[in-house]
């Protein structure tokens, strides 16, 4: 599997998936615009493990290099809930960058 589509499958994972709400909690628990590491936000160890079994060899580099960072959606009031997810990965000669909207009070 490609750096890229394992990044792809992780972040879509992060986003999308209630056992990974914690590390959606703790990221949007920290100031809006502050980049962390995904291994720093995933307590469980949850999405390591899911790394490992999409790929043996390219989930570690995943998991090194992934950052993520939120910030109010710019075309929202304050108040609104929508947010936009941003995901980075500028490791290995590659420039990997997505973001995703999310509504907070899912969570």
């Amino acid at each position: 599997m490609s750096l890229e589509v394992l990044l792809e499958l992780v972040s879509g994972d992060v986003v999308g998936m209630k056992r990974h709400q914690e590390v959606l909690r703790t990221l949007l628990s920290s100031p809006a615009g502050e980049w962390r590491d995904l291994r720093r936000l995933d307590p469980t160890d949850a999405l390591a493990a899911e790394c490992q079994n999409y790929s043996p060899d390219v989930g570690p580099r995943v998991l090194e290099g992934l950052r993520l960072a939120w910030t109010p959606h710019p075309d929202e009031p304050s108040d609104s809930p929508y947010c936009l997810i941003l995901f980075f990965y500028g490791r290995d000669g590659l420039i990997w960058h997505s973001l995703a909207i999310f509504n907070r009070d899912t969570l």
